[in-house]
């Protein structure tokens, strides 16, 4: 008398096989990750004004500020209805080959802590990218789109002494639980 077995062991070794084939393709979870580093470093660093290390960057000097918030001393003041008495204008500039022509009004607070934002532009050009020149199959980056970002950003590094763009331990935390969930769901 014999005994017959049937067994779904290939159809279930298939299953799995599907699963860590998602695993291996690492694209989704790293873009993901980029992408929202991205978007942490630009809150941390251009809105907050804080390091890698969780301190304040740094703080703007009264000169700056100046260009900063357009309170030039030769700026117009308004003088009639609801805000009579305030700038109206940033001036304009009094020396060299621009003399007489207005100064840009860059719009910005006249809060004193170091944001690296004026024009809005690195913030802008931080940006995820495929890792290039040395190509990481699912690998992704985060940079900035033209070299000038990028030596500005080395340059307030340089002379702030702090790390400024590296990941906080916090937003470490956050790419793992990313990494975490990604896994969870291709085992699922």
């Amino acid at each position: 008398m014999a005994i017959n077995f049937k067994t779904n062991i290939a159809k279930v070794a298939e299953g799995i096989q599907q699963k860590l084939l998602i695993l291996v393709d690492a694209d989704d979870m790293t873009r993901t990750m980029a992408s929202t580093a991205t978007a942490l470093i630009r809150d941390r660093v251009h809105e907050k004004g804080l390091a890698a290390d969780g301190t304040p960057i740094g703080t703007y000097s009264e000169g700056y500020m100046k260009v900063r918030t357009g309170d030039y001393g030769n700026s117009g003041v308004k003088t009639k209805g609801k805000n009579a008495g305030e700038k109206k204008d940033s001036g304009a500039y009094t020396k060299g080959a621009k003399a007489g022509s207005p100064r840009p009004r860059y719009n910005r607070s006249t809060d004193t802590k170091v944001i690296l934002s004026l024009t809005r532009q690195m913030e802008n050009d931080l940006a995820i990218c495929a890792t290039d020149p040395i190509k990481v199959d699912g690998g992704y980056g985060i940079g900035f789109q033209n070299k000038d970002n990028f030596e500005k950003a080395r340059w307030c590094e340089d002379t702030y002494k702090k790390s400024i763009y590296r990941l906080t331990s916090s937003e470490k935390d956050v790419m793992d639980q990313i990494r975490n969930e990604h896994i969870k769901n291709a085992l699922s």
